[in-house]
């Protein structure tokens, strides 16, 4: 058997992360609510969540009926509500930062890469830098020392700016980070910038911003050693295109295309056709094309080996060259052996025609012009033994269409 790397492309990606376990948060989308509590007895109804010194009413979960909540969930009815601005009268060469402290469902540990996600609108106010938006992760043996609803002095790991956050339209924002140190805390709030104080923000009116939060997630993420993902093999004309993803995070030694021909793929019955550099990067989208393919069903899988020797296999892809749509009728079928091809002709037209047996072998082959009305060509395979053949059939134009015949 020739191996042959015919046609074949390798294109780098940086490598993913893929996500694991459990939202850390809880009450990630608000929905959970014990009854609808009225004004600042809001937070203290609802489960899971705490407030920081003093209790602020725009957690809701009952309806938007309430004068202290405004906006609408990005999905769902819960969602939270978070006013934010600089100079705050109460709060003076700071900010006004009303916000929200939780656990986490498990601490986040040093060394590990997590994945924060989150939708945010600006509901009422104006866009702009005075003030951010931000989630501080501490751990239970800290303290906060929160100053009522004046902005935290402190820097949060995550934060977004504040005029990146959209008016009246939900944005999404992800973030991949790995603490330093292990939490299990988290305080969600605006938080004061360097411009908080300068002339450009010292009016609280003109600068004030109220924030709708929803969909919180936050979830460890992990690098698989090796995946071989999206694996796929489709007809082009007479050639067979594969196409596959692969991640690792190891070294790659090099790759194997295997093919099996027939309708059934045990183990034993595939067989290289072709091996393939690997590449150095950790994402790689391949392609490589069968020019050798034949006229039966083929199944292909593809072999992975590091330089540890490990392997490893993608699912299998098969093309089945039998089904489609056909202009062309071959009765009787199933058939003892005697059978008419027949289909209607506009014009003059050259066809030819092949049988295949199930391993893939060609068993004859014949073309002839044929004049435009009813095409009927007798075929006789009563020489041939019991089982399932397939029939190509190429037209003037080169189309080429595959039928099933069998024969019992």
């Amino acid at each position: 058997m020739n191996l042959t790397s015919t046609l074949f492309m390798g294109l780098c990606f940086l490598c993913p992360l893929f996500s694991i376990g459990q939202n850390l948060f809880q009450n990630p989308d608000f929905e959970q609510y014990q009854n609808c509590p009225n004004a600042y007895n809001q937070l203290g109804q609802l489960q899971h969540w705490q407030s920081g010194n003093q209790a602020t009413p725009d957690y809701f979960n009952c309806g938007f009926s309430g004068s202290f909540v405004q906006g609408t969930a990005s999905q769902g009815s819960g969602v939270i509500g978070l006013w934010g601005g600089p100079n705050h009268p109460n709060c003076p060469g700071s900010g006004y930062a009303e916000n929200i402290q939780s656990p986490l469902t498990q601490a986040i540990l040093p060394g590990k890469q997590y994945l924060l996600s989150f939708d945010i609108q600006l509901d009422v106010g104006t866009s702009n830098d005075c003030m951010m938006f931000g989630f501080y992760f501490f751990n239970s043996q800290s303290s906060l020392n929160l100053t009522g609803d004046c902005a935290p002095n402190l820097s949060p790991q995550i934060s977004v700016a504040g005029s990146a956050i959209g008016v009246g339209n939900y944005t999404h924002f992800d973030f991949y980070f790995s603490p330093d140190q292990t939490f299990d805390q988290v305080l969600i709030s605006p938080f004061t910038t360097s411009a908080t104080n300068t002339p450009s923000c010292s009016s609280y009116s003109n600068n004030r911003m109220y924030l709708n939060l929803d969909n919180l997630s936050l979830t460890e993420q992990v690098v698989l050693p090796l995946q071989i993902e999206h694996f796929s093999a489709s007809k082009q004309h007479s050639d067979i295109l594969l196409e596959w993803v692969i991640h690792h995070t190891g070294e790659l030694d090099f790759l194997e295309i295997e093919r099996s021909v027939g309708l059934s793929q045990p183990e034993e019955m595939f067989e290289p056709i072709a091996f393939l550099p690997a590449q150095s990067c950790d994402e790689t989208a391949y392609a490589y094309l069968d020019q050798q393919a034949g006229g039966s069903v083929q199944s292909y899988r593809i072999k992975a080996v590091d330089q540890e020797g490990m392997i490893y296999y993608s699912s299998i892809a098969t093309v089945d060259p039998w089904k489609g749509k056909s202009p062309f009728i071959i009765y009787p079928n199933p058939s003892k052996g005697l059978v008419q091809l027949q289909r209607r002709l506009d014009n003059q037209e050259r066809i030819s025609w092949s049988l295949w047996g199930n391993h893939g072998q060609q068993l004859f082959s014949h073309s002839a012009t044929f004049k435009r009305g009813l095409l009927n060509i007798p075929l006789d395979l009563q020489s041939f033994p019991r089982g399932v053949y397939a029939l190509v059939v190429k037209n003037g134009c080169g189309e080429e269409f595959v039928e099933r015949i069998i024969l019992y």
